[in-house]
């Protein structure tokens, strides 16, 4: 079968978003790559080119750098942007190889199959911003088991996606749940409720920025990665980093004799574009960083702040707020290592700190095993999908 034998394309559109009753705008910065639904939105207030309208139930396609593979049924009505292709199912669908139900719950992962994405961009136009024309997307062909096989598939497809967001909704609560404890056992950072004491950050760490390395010591296979802003972000969010830059091995000796190498328990922080991002570095870590662009916190003696507890309150939201205060607000963005130093931070007794800490781990603990059966059923449903459709 055809996309064009099962659904139409829907070019309804509206030429005054911002007034015309429709306050969902879904943008491609709304989509989710490889996600069957869609749940993210914005507002048409502020929109002043026209937009097209669909409806709950209307998969959308966006049509631009296919390569990111983004298309997701939208289960609410809204008006989306010119770069988004809508599809609706044809409500007389009925054949012996499909009809309307069924089809409506299959063509979101139709259209997320190896199949099609390949299809998509072998067939897209261009080349820096490859573009799906909606000729060839009515033009895709794909082959379905019977309907009694599609209708049990649908049924899998769709159980396994809403067990997946279940335990999103629980990694939600669970995350709630250590910031409500945070606040309950420390207050306000800011405000400072339960007046523990305050020190500059300065007097608890020394606060640096790493040596400077200058190209010639870069090169592209060397032992020790040297990180940028982006590596440091990756080891945060997903505990590891690919590398393109390093320094050579006698160089990160040399470093490490003046003392210019992080160690275990320093925490580095993201100031110059991404700001704010904190990693405490590992025992087992071997790497340098980029000057000027990581602030380097080290630990000093007899400190009586664990990094860990630094870490919870610094990236709290209200920390957020008063580093905004302090970033220069230039082409790039950046704050300076003066002004970090001195930020006045909250010191409660370690005891309760550690407690704390505490709490927060067994959190951690619970949501890296929720996030292994995320990743488990996001391998059943590709598998459904590829060997399906």
């Amino acid at each position: 079968m055809k996309i064009s034998d099962v659904a139409d394309i829907i070019n309804v559109t509206e030429k005054d978003p911002s007034n015309c009753g429709i306050d969902v705008f879904v943008g491609l910065e709304h989509y989710d790559i490889a996600e069957p639904v869609i749940k993210r939105f914005g507002s048409t207030k502020m929109l002043t080119t026209a937009t097209k309208k669909f409806e709950a139930g209307d998969v959308l396609i966006a049509r631009r750098n296919v390569y990111l593979q983004r298309a997701s049924l939208a289960r609410f009505s809204g008006l989306t942007s010119g770069d988004s292709i809508i599809l609706r199912v044809k409500k007389n669908l009925c054949s012996e190889k499909t009809d309307y139900d069924t089809m409506c719950k299959l063509l979101p992962f139709i259209l997320n199959s190896i199949n099609f994405w390949d299809y998509a961009n072998t067939n897209a136009d261009g080349t820096m911003s490859k573009r799906l024309s909606p000729a060839m997307l009515l033009e895709y062909e794909f082959d379905l088991p019977s309907i009694e096989e599609q209708k049990v598939l649908a049924e899998k497809l769709w159980a396994a996606y809403e067990v997946k967001q279940s335990y999103l909704k629980m990694i939600d609560a669970t995350e709630e749940m250590v910031k409500s404890r945070f606040v309950e056992m420390f207050g306000n950072p800011i405000t400072n409720p339960k007046g523990w004491k305050l020190k500059r950050l300065e007097e608890l760490y020394t606060v640096s920025s790493s040596k400077r390395i200058y190209a010639k010591e870069l090169c592209s296979d060397g032992l020790i990665p040297f990180l940028k802003v982006s590596d440091i972000i990756d080891l945060i969010e997903n505990g590891a980093f690919e590398h393109s830059t390093s320094i050579t091995e006698q160089r990160y000796n040399e470093l490490l004799e003046m003392g210019q190498v992080p160690k275990a328990d320093d925490i580095l922080i993201t100031s110059r574009g991404t700001i704010g991002k904190c990693y405490i570095v590992k025992a087992l870590d071997k790497f340098y960083f980029q000057d000027g662009m990581i602030t380097w916190l080290k630990q000093c003696k007899g400190n009586d702040i664990e990094s860990a507890f630094f870490v919870s309150l610094f990236q709290s939201q209200e920390f957020a707020e008063i580093i905004k205060g302090i970033t220069n607000k230039t082409t790039v963005t950046y704050v300076s290592l003066e002004k970090l130093s001195k930020i006045a931070i909250p010191v409660p007794p370690l005891a309760l700190q550690i407690k704390f800490l505490a709490i927060a781990e067994q959190a951690d603990k619970s949501i890296s095993e929720l996030r292994k059966s995320i990743d488990a059923i996001d391998k059943v449903i590709k598998s459904l999908i590829n060997e399906n459709l």
